[in-house]
């Protein structure tokens, strides 16, 4: 199997499922816009779930790292606790505007498709939540986030209010506004909220 073949195969398919949906999209929009023939996506993919679930895959891998990447325990004081939030922010806010086709079919087309992908995306937003979950501590260790908190809550809020915000954005709204304008306002309203 040829790994660019694979890769024309996935580019194609993001487009179609951006343009129709998942469940407009069938393997002859996808095979069409590549200009291949239909057994040659046979060959790669066992039908259009397979590669819908690729696609998510990988762009919830990659979500993940985004967190993941991050050294929190670099973290020492007020200025490097902010310092890695925006990092975070940063790569999260590149991943989606550089892959919106695939950040579109996380929110809208993932979500209640089946019991496959609901297990899919709440693994992912448990591994984000859990992450954050970890930056509260590390402030609170070093005694400059409010102590009182619960750092599981917080994290839900800061993963939910995040989420909620980038959707909103995907779907054509804060056009108006840079998107590292609503990632300083996200990170700002979140430190103030939570530190000392």
């Amino acid at each position: 199997m040829n790994p660019d073949t694979q890769l024309k195969i996935l580019e194609a398919a993001k487009e179609v499922f951006e343009r129709d949906g998942y469940h407009g999209a069938s393997v002859e929009n996808i095979v069409s816009t590549v200009g291949l023939a239909k057994g040659t996506f046979y060959n790669y993919f066992k039908n259009k779930r397979a590669i819908f679930d690729e696609l998510l895959r990988r762009f919830t891998t990659d979500l993940v790292g985004c967190f993941e990447s991050a050294d929190i325990e670099q973290v020492e004081d007020g200025a490097s606790y902010r310092q890695v939030g925006m990092q975070i922010g940063s790569s999260v806010v590149r991943l989606f505007l550089e892959n919106r086709a695939l950040a579109r079919l996380f929110f809208s087309e993932s979500r209640g498709l089946d019991s496959e992908a609901d297990h899919l995306i709440d693994q992912t937003y448990q591994r984000l939540t859990h992450f954050s979950e970890t930056y509260v501590k590390r402030g609170q260790s070093l005694e400059m986030v409010r102590p009182n908190l619960s750092p599981q809550l917080v994290a839900v809020t800061m993963v939910g209010v995040c989420s909620y915000t980038l959707d909103r954005f995907l779907r054509g709204e804060f056009s108006d506004l840079d998107p590292m304008q609503i990632l300083n306002t996200i990170v700002e309203i979140h430190l103030k909220g939570i530190m000392k």
